[in-house]
């Protein structure tokens, strides 16, 4: 008996961008440091997949969220002097 199965999604396929999701108006900068490369990118398309925005190259003036994995991971990208510009921010 041969069993007909549904297709197998792409590994590298994502459903588009929500441009009304939960992170519709976000524009995020992510720092790296200490997170596995494949758990970001994943982090990432599921931010985009919920509306947000991912800058990439650095930060600007943009950027509305900065998600870091701890302090330290912060404080070694930006250093201390940018750190206390920040708002909001939540450790």
């Amino acid at each position: 008996r041969n069993k007909t199965m549904a297709p197998k999604r792409g590994r590298n396929r994502s459903p588009s961008p929500d441009p009304e999701g939960i992170f519709a108006g976000m524009v995020v900068f992510m720092v790296g440091t200490g997170v596995q490369r494949r758990r970001l990118q994943i982090w990432k398309q599921k931010l985009v997949q919920m509306g947000a925005v991912i800058e990439e190259d650095r930060l600007t003036k943009k950027v509305t969220h900065v998600l870091a994995m701890n302090p330290e991971a912060l404080l070694e990208k930006f250093g201390k002097q940018l750190v206390t510009h920040f708002r909001g921010v939540s450790w």
